[in-house]
Parts: C-alpha cells; structure tokens; sequence
C-alpha cells in the first residue's frame, strides 16, 4: 500500500512539476483572457469556436493543477475516508491498528538486515530508504479511522523506553 502511494506520490510530482515548467512560457494575459469571450464577441462557432474553449480550458486545469501541487496527498485520503464504514464486511478492518506493533519490528528488523547486506558487500555511498511501509500505515490508520486507537496503545512511547533501556544495556558492556 505505501509502496504504490509513493509511487503515485512520485508521478504526480513529476507531472505537476511539468506543468509548473509549462506554465512560465504561458502569457500572463491569458490569467485574465478568455478566448471563448473573444469568439463570442467575433461571433465565431463551430470547430474553431470549439477549439477555443478547449484551450481555455486547458489553460484554466494547468493553473489550477499548479495551485493544487502539494495537496494531491489530501485528496485521495479523502476520496478513500470511511470506506470500511460503508461496508459491513469491512468492519474487521477496524482492528488493523493492533497489527501495527508486530508488523513494524519485523519491518526494521527486515531493514536493519538488508542494511547489514549492503554493509557486507563492501558497496561505497549506498543507503536503504523505504518510508512504503510508513506511509502505508499511516494512510491506512487514517482512511480506516482509526488513528486514535493505535494511539491507545501508546505504541511510541513504548518504543523510546525500550530504546532507552536498550542504549544503557550497550553503554555498560
């Protein structure tokens, strides 16, 4: 899930980050211009009256889409918001959160081991980074609605504990 997110993620910055370079070379008259004002005035119709709406238009979606940029994210969070309250069958769906736990420790301990790879392999600059798994949760808690159970568990302050315990254990040895 949070794999294909970033996926989707990294297309659509691409092509906003097109459309953003599309528009510089856009006249700043067309903010205001209309050409399909201009063929009503002139009286001008059919296809070429046609293709005048469909430029404005396009001008108008490329605008838009570069003042949207940075909220596409929000929009399929909530497309997809309480999707599992509409369907009866999806209502054990509600207890993902309590998976979250055990899922992410064999999360890091699949990463600290395929880190441990690289470091084998005697490859120079190389890094692991997948926040997939991160992300997917995090949008699934959300679209679920179930964040503020996961947050009962007091799953991250558990964690800083045995994290803590776990640097004094080392500093001792």
């Amino acid at each position: 899930m949070g794999n294909t997110l970033g996926f989707v993620r990294m297309i659509k910055n691409a092509s906003l980050k097109d459309n953003q370079n599309l528009l510089k070379y856009l006249p700043k008259i067309l903010d205001t211009l209309r050409f399909e004002d201009l063929g009503d005035q002139l009286d001008i119709g059919g296809e070429v009256f046609e293709s005048m709406k469909m430029f404005d238009e396009s001008v108008r979606l490329m605008q838009k889409q570069g003042e949207d940029a940075n909220d596409f994210m929000r929009k399929i969070v909530s497309n997809n918001e309480g999707f599992a309250d509409a369907n009866e069958s999806l209502t054990p769906l509600k207890n993902f959160y309590t998976m979250i736990p055990a899922m992410s420790i064999a999360f890091i301990e699949h990463s600290v081991r395929g880190r441990s790879k690289i470091n084998h392999t005697d490859i120079k600059d190389a890094f692991l980074s997948d926040d997939g798994f991160a992300l997917g949760v995090a949008f699934l808690l959300k679209v679920i609605g179930i964040h503020n159970e996961f947050n009962s568990l007091n799953w991250f302050d558990s964690i800083e504990i045995k994290l803590t315990k776990d640097i004094e254990v080392a500093k001792e040895k």
